[in-house]
């Protein structure tokens, strides 16, 4: 009894819509108890936030992956905000290179698993069912503690906002899927302000949601087609800079150059239904 209720309170604390940065060791957890129910029409998604530090070697890490999978305007929009994109070629040699850069590889036994560094980037990792059509919302670190600017730089303009409280994240959608891929759209945001309740819509009918408000970078949103295996990494380029070094680099407690890279491998693609 003492062991079942021990399993039902960390099962608690991995439900739900909270923040990716507890301190919890959430994939020792994960190890520990079933695989979540997977619903019908669901891809299963393996997401990692994984810290690198200041690393000489990330430039040979990114040598690996493909980053032609954009068209090139999107790709050169993305590399003037300081992002990068890309598809793992070898994954076997993704996770050794990616091992031997990651901060405290000791601390885990597979370099998909993040790490405990403390700073307000996520290190955290999440194994989720992704239903198409559905928005799910990835967080790179904590809302900011006051007010502050963002510029993002979209063709030869630079547009600018002072925001409260801002957070940027990645929207991420499954927009179609068959037998052998499945197709996802990431788009980055930036929230900020207060909650506030607004009606949303949803397969049924109208429900109040708590939101805040969104800055949404429709110009830098992108759509990547990958079968069951595939490794995305987005991640910034060096040296930081822009809406990339907003993103992915930061400061550990200890003063430490922190940076990290969002690592999305597909595990299992929809059991779609016979026709």
């Amino acid at each position: 009894m003492k062991l079942l209720l021990t399993l039902i309170a960390c099962f608690a604390t991995t439900i739900g819509c909270a923040s990716w940065h507890g301190e919890a060791d959430t994939a020792s957890l994960e190890r520990a108890l079933p695989p979540p129910k997977r619903e019908a029409g669901s891809a299963v998604l393996e997401i990692a936030f994984v810290s690198i530090g200041k690393h000489a070697e990330v430039e040979q890490l990114w040598g690996g992956i493909d980053q032609t999978l954009l068209p090139m305007e999107l790709r050169h929009d993305w590399e003037r905000n300081g992002m990068r994109i890309g598809r793992v070629q070898k994954t076997l040699d993704f996770e050794s290179q990616l091992s031997r850069i990651r901060r405290r590889p000791e601390e885990t036994a597979s370099a998909m698993e993040a790490t405990n560094v403390h700073s307000d980037l996520s290190h955290q990792s999440r194994r989720i069912t992704c239903r198409v059509g559905k928005r799910y919302e990835l967080p790179v670190r904590q809302p900011a503690p006051d007010q502050q600017t963002v510029l993002v730089r979209l063709g030869s303009e630079t547009r600018g906002r002072t925001l409260a409280r801002s957070q940027p994240l990645f929207a991420l959608r499954a927009t179609s899927a068959d037998v052998h891929s499945i197709s996802l759209s990431l788009r980055p945001e930036v929230q900020h302000g207060d909650m506030r309740q607004t009606w949303v819509g949803s397969d049924a009918a109208l429900r109040l949601d708590n939101r805040r408000e969104s800055w949404n970078l429709d110009e830098l949103a992108t759509e990547v087609r990958l079968e069951k295996g595939a490794v995305l990494v987005v991640g910034g380029i060096d040296p930081p800079l822009g809406l990339g070094q907003l993103m992915f680099t930061g400061l550990t407690a200890e003063g430490d150059d922190d940076r990290v890279l969002m690592i999305i491998r597909v595990a299992e693609l929809p059991e779609l239904a016979a026709p």
